[in-house]
Protein backbone atom coordinates (compact mmCIF):
# COMPACT_ATOMS: atom_id res chain seq x y z
CA UNK A 1 0.00 0.00 0.00
CA UNK A 2 2.78 2.23 0.15
CA UNK A 3 3.32 2.80 -3.35
CA UNK A 4 -0.60 2.86 -4.27
CA UNK A 5 -2.63 5.64 -5.74
CA UNK A 6 -6.29 5.35 -4.27
CA UNK A 7 -8.49 5.69 -7.68
CA UNK A 8 -12.06 6.85 -6.38
CA UNK A 9 -13.47 6.38 -9.88
CA UNK A 10 -12.77 6.46 -13.75
CA UNK A 11 -13.13 8.33 -16.75
CA UNK A 12 -15.56 7.00 -19.54
CA UNK A 13 -14.63 8.00 -23.05
CA UNK A 14 -17.76 8.40 -25.26
CA UNK A 15 -17.84 8.27 -28.74
CA UNK A 16 -19.80 10.83 -29.15
CA UNK A 17 -19.84 13.84 -26.36
CA UNK A 18 -16.75 14.86 -23.81
CA UNK A 19 -15.87 12.65 -21.40
CA UNK A 20 -17.23 11.75 -18.09
CA UNK A 21 -15.96 10.86 -14.51
CA UNK A 22 -17.65 7.93 -13.00
CA UNK A 23 -17.52 7.17 -9.31
CA UNK A 24 -16.91 3.80 -8.48
CA UNK A 25 -18.41 4.26 -4.92
CA UNK A 26 -21.10 7.29 -4.80
CA UNK A 27 -22.50 6.36 -1.43
CA UNK A 28 -19.55 4.75 0.77
CA UNK A 29 -17.05 6.42 -1.47
CA UNK A 30 -14.67 3.51 -1.05
CA UNK A 31 -11.98 3.36 -3.64
CA UNK A 32 -10.11 1.14 -5.65
CA UNK A 33 -5.67 1.05 -5.58
CA UNK A 34 -3.72 1.32 -8.33
CA UNK A 35 0.04 0.45 -8.64
CA UNK A 36 2.35 0.97 -11.46
CA UNK A 37 3.02 -1.96 -13.81
CA UNK A 38 6.93 -1.35 -13.48
CA UNK A 39 6.68 -1.52 -9.47
CA UNK A 40 4.04 -4.17 -9.60
CA UNK A 41 6.82 -6.23 -11.58
CA UNK A 42 9.69 -5.62 -9.31
CA UNK A 43 7.67 -6.16 -5.91
CA UNK A 44 6.88 -9.48 -7.62
CA UNK A 45 10.37 -10.34 -8.79
CA UNK A 46 11.51 -9.72 -5.13
CA UNK A 47 9.14 -11.64 -3.43
CA UNK A 48 10.30 -15.09 -5.52
CA UNK A 49 12.40 -17.27 -3.40
CA UNK A 50 15.89 -17.81 -4.86
CA UNK A 51 15.44 -21.13 -5.88
CA UNK A 52 12.74 -20.35 -8.83
CA UNK A 53 13.91 -19.65 -12.26
CA UNK A 54 12.48 -17.00 -14.21
CA UNK A 55 12.48 -16.95 -17.84
CA UNK A 56 12.24 -13.48 -20.21
CA UNK A 57 11.74 -12.39 -23.62
CA UNK A 58 10.76 -15.91 -24.86
CA UNK A 59 7.50 -16.35 -26.81
CA UNK A 60 5.47 -18.85 -25.73
CA UNK A 61 4.77 -21.07 -28.86
CA UNK A 62 3.22 -23.91 -26.99
CA UNK A 63 2.27 -26.00 -23.73
CA UNK A 64 2.29 -29.91 -23.62
CA UNK A 65 0.50 -29.88 -19.89
CA UNK A 66 1.37 -34.17 -20.45
CA UNK A 67 5.06 -33.62 -20.14
CA UNK A 68 4.78 -30.29 -18.24
CA UNK A 69 6.62 -29.24 -21.36
CA UNK A 70 6.81 -25.21 -22.44
CA UNK A 71 7.94 -24.30 -25.86
CA UNK A 72 8.99 -21.09 -26.35
CA UNK A 73 10.74 -18.74 -29.28
CA UNK A 74 13.74 -16.92 -28.13
CA UNK A 75 15.39 -14.08 -30.39
CA UNK A 76 18.50 -14.65 -32.30
CA UNK A 77 21.21 -12.41 -31.72
CA UNK A 78 20.83 -9.49 -34.65
CA UNK A 79 23.65 -10.64 -37.50
CA UNK A 80 25.99 -8.11 -38.52
CA UNK A 81 23.75 -5.48 -40.60
CA UNK A 82 24.51 -5.98 -44.41
CA UNK A 83 24.99 -3.55 -47.10
CA UNK A 84 23.11 -3.21 -49.78
CA UNK A 85 23.04 -5.97 -52.63
CA UNK A 86 24.56 -8.34 -49.95
CA UNK A 87 21.16 -9.68 -48.74
CA UNK A 88 20.23 -13.25 -48.67
CA UNK A 89 17.76 -13.92 -50.84
CA UNK A 90 15.58 -17.13 -51.34
CA UNK A 91 13.09 -15.79 -54.00
CA UNK A 92 9.96 -16.67 -52.09
CA UNK A 93 7.80 -13.66 -51.51
CA UNK A 94 8.40 -12.66 -47.54
CA UNK A 95 11.57 -15.12 -47.15
CA UNK A 96 9.37 -17.96 -46.97
CA UNK A 97 7.66 -20.09 -44.52
CA UNK A 98 10.42 -18.69 -41.74
CA UNK A 99 11.95 -15.50 -43.13
CA UNK A 100 11.62 -12.16 -42.88
CA UNK A 101 7.69 -11.88 -43.64
CA UNK A 102 7.17 -14.67 -40.94
CA UNK A 103 6.59 -13.27 -36.92
CA UNK A 104 8.73 -15.99 -36.07
CA UNK A 105 11.45 -14.81 -37.95
CA UNK A 106 14.71 -14.61 -36.39
CA UNK A 107 13.45 -17.12 -33.39
CA UNK A 108 14.85 -20.46 -32.23
CA UNK A 109 12.68 -22.68 -30.54
CA UNK A 110 13.77 -23.83 -26.73
CA UNK A 111 11.98 -26.11 -24.42
CA UNK A 112 12.01 -25.79 -20.73
CA UNK A 113 10.43 -28.34 -18.43
CA UNK A 114 8.27 -26.43 -15.54
CA UNK A 115 6.98 -27.34 -12.12
CA UNK A 116 4.28 -24.14 -12.60
CA UNK A 117 3.50 -21.62 -15.15
CA UNK A 118 1.93 -18.30 -14.56
CA UNK A 119 0.49 -16.35 -17.81
CA UNK A 120 0.88 -12.87 -16.88
CA UNK A 121 0.38 -12.07 -20.34
CA UNK A 122 -2.40 -9.23 -21.56
CA UNK A 123 -5.36 -10.32 -22.98
CA UNK A 124 -5.14 -12.13 -25.63
CA UNK A 125 -3.14 -14.23 -23.67
CA UNK A 126 -1.31 -17.49 -24.93
CA UNK A 127 -1.63 -19.25 -21.56
CA UNK A 128 -5.21 -18.70 -21.54
CA UNK A 129 -5.49 -20.22 -25.61
CA UNK A 130 -3.01 -22.95 -24.48
CA UNK A 131 -5.31 -23.67 -21.41
CA UNK A 132 -8.37 -23.79 -23.47
CA UNK A 133 -6.87 -26.45 -25.61
CA UNK A 134 -5.82 -28.98 -23.10
CA UNK A 135 -7.87 -31.93 -22.06
CA UNK A 136 -9.83 -31.59 -19.04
Amino acid sequence: MDVAIPMKGRMIHPTTGAPQSQIYDPIRGQCINSISRPILNQRLLESLPEEIDTVFDVKLAKIDWKTRTAYGLVKRQKPKQKLPGQEDDDGKVGGGSRGEGSRDAGRDEIETQFDLIVGCDGSWSKVRSEMMRADR
